[in-house]
């Protein structure tokens, strides 16, 4: 009885993170640290595969200058003289302000992290916050550009270098508003009719850690799109072979198809996948307000909705119109 409670004990230890190596004064060193808590964002991903891996990929980023700078530091000296440092390697590496800020986050995460489970004390995520954000043109620093509405002219022009179902996969995306890796993980099992209109409850998406449901409401023209794919117990956009589209080969396959179109010089700017949201919501705001665009994207906070249009609804519609 005590030893399966003991191996249970370990069992659940593991999957929270708290096993880690000590050397043999019980010191915890930074790369210690980040190698437990590394494996605790996995374990807890690990029901969503995607998502587990898109973030270890992101805490891994985030944690290796730190590891290769500090890896043999005593995590309870880990201060924010050392995330200072960190800062200006990742300023010298040419990164954005929001990356190395994005980057910081995740090593005060790992901070808050170790105080929950009392490998850390509560003093040592309060020394790292203390730490500013960097700023532009801060240590060198450039700005990301502000992500904007792709040209439709762009995306109309880019479709005949597309592969049918990607080409259809954007042209669904411009009408829904959804998000690529949706349309990539689109399967006939989530697609039910109500009241005359197809809508698509995806099991995963970006906002479903926190608790939240989404379905993705389709009108006619999408509704078509979606229909003509459709195959009981496969996933809607396949490729050629037959097989599921990730939401990495999909953007792939449309970034392939917008750089053919621009050796063609059939379109003037290249354009992403994500770009398409930010038109779907601007040319809804156009014609139905900003209230039906917030409903389109499945925003719960309409500033978040107003980030994505790029264009004065009345302004927009005028040089659609007249323009």
């Amino acid at each position: 009885m005590l030893e399966n409670l003991s191996n249970l004990r370990r069992e659940l230890e593991a999957e929270a993170g708290l096993v880690e190596r000590r050397d043999a004064n019980g010191v915890v060193t930074v790369d210690e640290l980040a190698a437990s808590y590394l494996a605790s964002v996995r374990a807890r991903c690990s029901a969503r595969p995607r998502e587990a891996n898109n973030t270890g990929k992101n805490v891994t980023s985030a944690l290796r200058p730190l590891r290769d700078l500090y890896g043999d530091l005593p995590a309870t000296e880990l201060g924010a003289r050392h995330l200072r440092v960190v800062q200006l390697a990742l300023a010298r590496r040419g990164l954005s302000v929001r990356t190395i800020n994005d980057r910081i986050a995740w090593v005060r995460g790992m901070a808050r992290w170790a105080v929950s489970m009392e490998l850390l004390a509560p003093d040592r995520l309060a020394a790292l916050k203390a730490l500013p954000a960097v700023r532009p043109t801060q240590d060198g620093t450039t700005r990301r550009p502000p992500v904007g509405a792709a040209d439709p002219s762009d995306v109309d022009g880019s479709l005949p270098y597309l592969p049918g179902v990607a080409g259809d996969a954007v042209r669904w995306l411009r009408l829904t508003g959804a998000r690529a890796g949706e349309a990539a993980g689109l399967h006939a099992a989530q697609i039910e009719r109500v009241d005359g209109l197809l809508f698509a409850t995806p099991d995963q998406h970006k906002t479903s850690w926190r608790g939240h449901e989404t379905a993705i409401a389709m009108g006619p023209l999408a509704s078509e799109i979606v229909q003509r794919h459709l195959r009981p117990g496969l996933h809607v956009f396949r490729t050629a072979r037959g097989g599921a589209y990730s939401s990495c080969t999909l953007t792939q396959a449309i970034r392939r198809g917008v750089q053919r179109a621009l050796a063609a010089s059939a379109i003037r700017r290249p354009w992403s996948a994500h770009q398409l949201r930010h038109l779907a919501c601007t040319e809804c705001s156009s014609i139905a307000g900003e209230q039906v665009a917030q409903r389109l994207l499945r925003h719960r906070h309409a500033r978040t909705t107003r980030g994505y249009i790029h264009c004065e609804p009345g302004l927009h519609a005028y040089l659609v119109k007249y323009g």
